[in-house]
């Protein structure tokens, strides 16, 4: 055998251990939703071993060891009553059968249904929202290779998206009920699981919250999928809250159930000590009305100026850094940020700039903070790029573009004939 054949027996290994390792699954899109937060076990003390093996097991690819791991924290946790790590662990085992036992989605989600039977109020709720997720992902994982065959319509996977829509509503609809005992479960009790952010309790004080901003997400994107129902006027788009709040959204339109979960939401923080519940759930409004309103002239110009409202009204609360940071966005062009903006002449990152370093001065330990000292840099940053033109002719002239474009974005120099 000669070395270059040795060398490919040593490789194939190799090679399929790297290929079932970065194997992905349905159920691992719930270890990266929200801020995209890696799993965190060190918020689960009691079984923080347990979980740090099943993390070790994994990085060597002994999948089923570290699936025996997870099960015996779910029989613990469950015997605890300790349901935010059953509903981790869930997720854990759903996601090792796709990798080890190869389980159809279909089978997993009536598994799950029976996860859902299983599960006492309200913590059963948590899983009807992620089953509702679920659903819609379902139509991702349907095999495209086997398009021309005859579908197998009890496999979710081969649904049309309109029958899996409704069915992920349903759960969405019933992950809602029994509000009052999920008002009173705080938010803090569930960052064990992954798609909980370490600052949830400023952002959705209960287990409630967070349930109707998924719902939220879940009706918008079907907006957004579906086309626009019907617009809005500048006035309602850029509203002060307590105006919104007065609105009637009665129709039984898929924007009309999002917006009437945004009120809500704004409902239950304005007039409380929830000023980043607010100001957060606020600026979602805003700019999910203007996304849908498609015949406002002048919206980033006009959501500019309701941005700088906010930022005189809130000033002395860290949450301005984030009003800030949208701001600067508005304005500034980058490298790495198309501007498409109506506002004004174009570019102004001199203005980007000052709204930055208020918000870096001000309010330093903000993650809106960090992002703006992210986009200084990139506006400091200067860039030189040159293109050429497509099609030439040998030993003919032609046209050669170099920019140069500084932090004052107006330097530029241009050759229009050159000889290769």
């Amino acid at each position: 055998m000669n070395n270059k054949s040795l060398f490919l027996l040593l490789l194939l290994p190799l090679l399929f251990f790297s290929t079932a390792k970065a194997q992905k699954t349905v159920w691992e899109e719930f270890f990266s939703l929200e801020e995209n937060k890696p799993t965190d076990h060190y918020n689960d003390t009691n079984y923080l071993a347990q979980w740090l093996q099943v993390d070790s097991l994994e990085g060597i690819n002994m999948l089923r060891n570290a699936d025996s791991v997870v099960k015996q924290i779910h029989q613990q946790a469950w015997k605890a009553k300790n349901y935010p790590v059953v509903i981790k662990a869930i997720l854990f085992e759903l996601k090792y059968q796709n990798n080890v036992k190869e389980v159809g989605i279909g089978n997993q989600l009536k598994q799950l249904d029976a996860e859902i039977e299983k599960m006492p109020s309200p913590h059963k709720n948590v899983l009807q929202s992620i089953a509702g997720s679920a659903w819609l992902m379902a139509y991702q994982n349907r095999n495209y290779d086997d398009e021309q065959q005859e579908p197998d319509t009890a496999n979710p996977a081969n649904w049309d998206i309109d029958k899996l829509v409704k069915k992920a509503e349903a759960y969405f609809i019933a992950s809602l009920q029994n509000s009052e005992a999920l008002l009173q479960i705080p938010i803090k009790n569930y960052t064990t699981l992954a798609f909980v952010p370490n600052n949830a309790e400023n952002l959705w004080p209960t287990v409630y919250d967070l349930l109707q901003w998924r719902a939220f997400r879940f009706y918008s994107a079907q907006v957004g999928s579906h086309g626009v129902e019907t617009g809005y006027n500048k006035e309602v788009v850029f509203s002060d809250v307590t105006d919104f709040l007065k609105l009637n959204f009665n129709q039984n339109t898929t924007q009309d159930k999002s917006l009437r979960l945004l009120q809500s939401l704004l409902q239950r923080y304005t007039g409380k000590s929830l000023t980043t519940a607010l100001v957060t759930a606020d600026i979602e409004r805003v700019e999910y009305l203007s996304k849908i309103s498609l015949n406002i002239d002048q919206k980033d110009s006009l959501e500019l100026v309701w941005l700088e409202s906010q930022i005189q009204k809130y000033k002395q609360h860290p949450i301005t850094a984030l009003l800030l940071y949208k701001a600067a966005r508005k304005v500034a062009c980058t490298n790495s940020f198309y501007y498409t903006s109506d506002i004004g002449d174009g570019c102004n990152n001199s203005k980007a700039l000052r709204y930055c370093q208020w918000a870096v001065d001000s309010f330093p330990a903000e993650n809106a903070s960090y992002n703006c000292k992210g986009l200084m840099q990139e506006i400091y940053k200067p860039l030189l790029s040159a293109s050429i033109e497509y099609s030439n002719i040998a030993k003919e002239p032609f046209r050669y573009n170099l920019n140069y474009i500084s932090i004052s974005r107006i330097n530029r120099c241009s050759l229009s004939s050159f000889f290769f």
